[in-house]
């Protein structure tokens, strides 16, 4: 991110804004933990909140809080084979100061079996 010359709509956006892809099967274990973030090191005194902020309509992701970090977590089952896009949020606050993390995750969730044969 650009410098923020201290105003506090700009230091209240996020640090870094990260990209990832995932693909699981309909029939995944619940519950079950599939991303983890945290910061790449801890200090004593560090206070993380993680909130799933976007895309979690039909209520099939939790974000829990554990050691040095959070999860995300399926909660529900999905039946169906479908697509989801969830933004995750990680607030980190040392030492006074307050970070804020945005993590875009896209979710492709396949058909229990997957097929290789090719239909024309």
């Amino acid at each position: 991110r650009l410098p923020c010359n201290q105003t506090s709509e700009c230091l209240a956006l996020p640090v870094r804004i990260t990209y990832y892809h995932l693909t699981f099967p309909t029939k995944i274990p619940i519950p079950t933990n599939i991303f983890r973030m945290g910061p790449s090191n801890s200090a004593l005194g560090d206070d993380i909140e993680v909130a799933i902020v976007d895309g979690n309509e039909g209520g099939y992701f939790a974000a829990k809080r554990v050691d040095h970090g959070g999860v995300l977590v399926v909660q529900k089952p999905i039946t169906l084979p479908q697509d989801f896009e969830i933004s995750l949020e990680m607030k980190l606050s040392r030492f006074g100061h307050l970070s804020v993390y945005l993590f875009k995750i896209r979710l492709f969730v396949t058909p229990d079996e997957l097929s290789n044969t090719i239909t024309e």
